[in-house]
């Protein structure tokens, strides 16, 4: 190659290096002896995370120290809103002064009817305490604390006549329409006719001996009136625990009204915890269903009304058919009246 030439090419090599090497980043000095190595970075995902793992936190304890708050001001407005026993003496007296045969006397909230019946336990009948309902009582007087309401009250056609406050103890005297009952089952039952039966085919027939009717073969099969636990609540009621593979048939000879209210429940707080079977009942008149229910665990004190005003006056064969696909533990019972 000629001198020439030579120096033509060196410009374009000279060109092609300073190109090739205008992007490359500039040469880091090695750091000295006594310098902080850095932090390598920590992805963040663009903050949220570590905001939220800061606010989650502060949220806890903002719902604690509420929770505190809220606890130390029931604590300290509680006595404030405490009947004192004077109150309640005095709205024991009123209840006494203008309570008549047959009023029913009602106390609300629900937790308070203890304390209440230690007050006016001596005016109220077992019957009363462990009605059926409410329909037949056409005036009850309401002992409640702290604003409570009871269930009854709350019932269609029922109004206020006359409330009266004694201290933090206050009595609303309420009326309604009074349910006329024709026929109370539960008074006529030593007059029934029990059976069991499997399938179409009678298999016994029960015989009254002392508080029960007992059927043949097996203890635990029979009919009596007890006063049992149904709903946490005491319910007079006729106790009739059903059998494996058969149907219990309880019958009256009944005169009958525009409607028939009917009441069902398992009895003992423990049976209901242990077992989950569910109690099938049937109405019948005169052989014919007029009406049925299932009852299970939590189903209560359960109503079943049915409307025979077509046969109101007539005396017909009323049979309450009780029978379960699991019968274990399954202490049924059931109140019925029949109402004009």
């Amino acid at each position: 190659m000629s001198r020439g030439r030579a120096l033509r090419r060196a410009p374009v090599i000279c060109d092609t290096y300073a190109a090739m090497t205008a992007d490359e980043p500039p040469a880091i000095a090695p750091p000295g002896p006594d310098a902080t190595p850095a932090a390598p970075p920590v992805p963040d995902g663009g903050g949220g995370a570590s905001r939220l793992g800061r606010v989650v936190p502060q949220a806890a304890v903002a719902l604690l120290v509420g929770f505190a708050l809220l606890e130390a001001g029931v604590a300290l407005t509680a006595p404030l809103r405490t009947p004192r026993p004077a109150d309640w003496e005095r709205a024991a007296a009123f209840v006494r002064a203008e309570k008549r045969p047959g009023d029913l006397v009602l106390f609300a909230p629900a937790w308070s009817d203890p304390i209440g019946r230690l007050h006016l336990g001596d005016v109220i009948l077992s019957a009363e305490e462990a009605r059926m309902d409410a329909a037949r009582f056409g005036r009850f007087f309401e002992v409640s604390v702290r604003g409570g309401r009871a269930p009854e009250t709350r019932r269609p056609g029922v109004r206020r006549v006359r409330q009266e406050r004694f201290g933090r103890v206050t009595v609303t005297l309420y009326e309604q329409p009074r349910a006329h009952v024709v026929y109370d089952f539960l008074e006529a039952w030593r007059q029934a006719r029990v059976s069991r039966w499997r399938g179409e085919r009678q298999e016994a027939e029960c015989v009254l001996g002392g508080d029960r009717i007992q059927c043949p073969g097996i203890g635990h099969n029979h009919v009596a009136l007890r006063v049992l636990e149904p709903d946490y609540t005491a319910r007079r009621c006729l106790y009739v625990q059903p059998v494996d593979r058969a149907q219990v048939r309880v019958t009256f000879v009944a005169t009958l009204g525009r409607s028939l209210a009917v009441r069902t429940g398992l009895h003992d707080y423990h049976q209901r915890k242990i077992a989950d079977g569910r109690v099938l009942l049937r109405v019948l008149v005169d052989g014919r269903e007029v009406g049925q229910t299932w009852q299970g665990s939590g189903d209560g004190w359960k109503p079943l009304d049915l409307d025979t005003a077509a046969l109101a006056g007539q005396v017909h064969d009323v049979t309450f058919e009780v029978s379960s696909p699991r019968p274990y533990a399954r202490h049924f019972c059931f109140a019925a009246e029949a109402r004009q």
